[in-house]
């Protein structure tokens, strides 16, 4: 017979395995085991993680009061592996009776990232506009130089500051350990609580100040690093960093103001011993999003990792390429593995009609359009007919385009015209062996008036030529314009028309 045990481990946050012991291993346990009913301590083996790194400096930005954003200049992200971009916000609208909130967080260097817009956590100071918030973006950009925005959904009265910080070897598959928040509205010893911890994290928090002065500059508390503080019109905002060493810390500071506000978190270490590395990329660039994300991710070796592609709008996914499993929707990590996300632009049909007598260009009929084409459409009505209106993706009678963000149709719509009659007087006259001639001629007063004036010159074999025919009334004097002419041998018969 043989000696079995199992036990538990905390090795990237949540495993068991089983130890099938040799002969010396099971009497050793059996010792641990019978030392333990006795009134020994149980032994706990706990799996080795690694550390999370903070890379490069940290950087922090301000905004003056009736700001809506704030940004922070020539912030350059990191370079190391399983990278992840933080940024803590503070800002103050006071008492307002309406609390903007942040509405986009970007990242602006050679390439574009955009942050998810919900806070890890947020911490609100009392019940009034004053709060601290933590924004994340796994794997930004790498070692790139930018400016990182944040954008509110209106005006903050009192006054906005943000700080960025860069983190290396963090478990991107499950990044944050706990989060705390705590807010008061009057005291000199802000401080959250992160509980429930395996030891190994690296603690980050935001501090939000409000009624502070520009000399004032909180301290932080036995074990943090500060690593921002700045102030603009009636805000501070700060940050710290502190390595866990138990299952609990405590971030605090110690200020002279009354209203604060902290938000903190704590990071979890990618796990250590044997990984693999997993590459992930999308085709072609803005086509979609992938789960992990795009850049790379570190696993432990033998993670089986579920993969899923989501088109943006205009594409449709096609494919997974990369190694043999990455055609699966999974990989399993025994080695380092690179999987890439393909997606197609998708067409859009345009279906053109035409109710009536007329054309449009393009044609009647179904068109296919890239997905965000935009395509102008014109209507000519046929002789004695006239352009009514528009009908689906435009209405009205005003020009026609379309945007394919979807299959669409049109229609054009045409009536018949109003009827061409004769309005006013009919004149003739005619003339030998003159190069002018003149009469009197009455025009209509219908709308939509045309003048015509034809001539017909019998000048036997010279070609004659006509000058210039006008219409003078009342001191002004409207000239006609050639509509068309026909010569032979000295006949010449010619259309003017005003």
């Amino acid at each position: 017979m043989f000696f079995q045990t199992s036990f538990s481990t905390t090795y990237w946050k949540k495993a068991s395995f089983r130890v099938l012991l040799d002969k010396t291993s099971r009497l050793f346990m059996l010792l641990v085991f019978l030392f333990s009913i006795f009134g020994g301590a149980p032994i706990q083996v706990q799996a080795q993680t690694g550390s999370v790194i903070l890379e490069g400096d940290v950087s922090s930005g301000t905004a003056a009061a009736n700001s809506s954003s704030v940004s922070v200049a020539n912030h350059t992200t990191g370079t190391g592996s399983n990278r992840l971009m933080l940024v803590g916000v503070s800002w103050n609208c006071g008492s307002a009776s309406t609390s903007p909130s942040v509405s986009s967080i970007t990242f602006s260097g050679s390439t574009v990232a955009t942050f998810d817009p919900t806070p890890i956590v947020t911490a609100q100071a009392g019940t009034a506009c004053r709060y601290a918030a933590i924004y994340g973006l796994p794997n930004p950009p790498i070692g790139e130089t930018g400016t990182v925005t944040v954008s509110f959904n209106g005006s903050v009265s009192n006054g906005i500051v943000a700080g960025v910080a860069n983190f290396a070897d963090v478990d991107l598959a499950d990044p944050f350990d706990d989060t705390s928040n705590a807010g008061a509205t009057s005291g000199t010893a802000p401080s959250a609580d992160l509980t429930g911890l395996d030891g190994d994290e690296l603690a980050f928090d935001t501090l939000f100040i409000g009624g502070s002065g520009t000399i004032q500059d909180p301290t932080v508390g036995a074990g943090q690093t500060k690593r921002w503080s700045a102030y603009n019109s009636n805000t501070r905002g700060a940050g710290s960093t502190e390595q866990a060493t138990t299952d609990t810390v405590t971030m605090s500071w110690t200020i002279t103001s009354t209203y604060w506000a902290v938000a903190a978190v704590a990071i979890n270490p990618a796990p250590a011993g044997p990984t693999q590395n997993l590459s992930m990329a999308v085709s072609p660039s803005g086509g979609g999003t992938t789960e992990p994300s795009e850049g790379n991710h570190t696993y432990p070796q033998n993670e089986v990792v579920n993969l899923t592609a989501t088109p943006n709008v205009g594409y449709v996914f096609d494919s997974w390429t990369g190694d043999a499993d990455c055609t699966d929707g999974s990989v399993t990590m025994d080695v380092d593995k690179a999987c890439a996300a393909n997606f197609t632009a998708q067409d859009y049909d345009l279906m053109i009609a035409v109710d009536g007598n007329g054309s449009t260009d393009p044609v009647a009929g179904v068109h296919s359009y890239g997905a965000g084409t935009v395509v102008d459409i014109t209507a000519t009505p046929d002789p004695g007919n006239e352009f009514d209106h528009w009908d689906g993706a435009c209405t009205g009678t005003d020009a026609c385009q379309v945007t394919m963000d979807g299959n669409k149709s049109v229609t054009a719509y045409f009536v018949e015209g109003p009827p061409i009659y004769q309005d006013g007087e009919i004149s003739t006259i005619t003339a030998d062996g003159v190069d002018t001639l003149s009469f009197s001629h009455t025009i209509g007063t219908g709308t939509n008036q045309l003048l015509l004036v034809g001539i017909s010159i019998n000048n036997y074999s010279t070609e004659p030529s006509i000058d210039s025919v006008s219409f003078n009334y009342d001191s002004t004097v409207e000239t006609l314009t050639l509509a068309g002419e026909v010569d032979y041998e000295g006949r010449h018969v010619a259309i003017y028309g005003l």
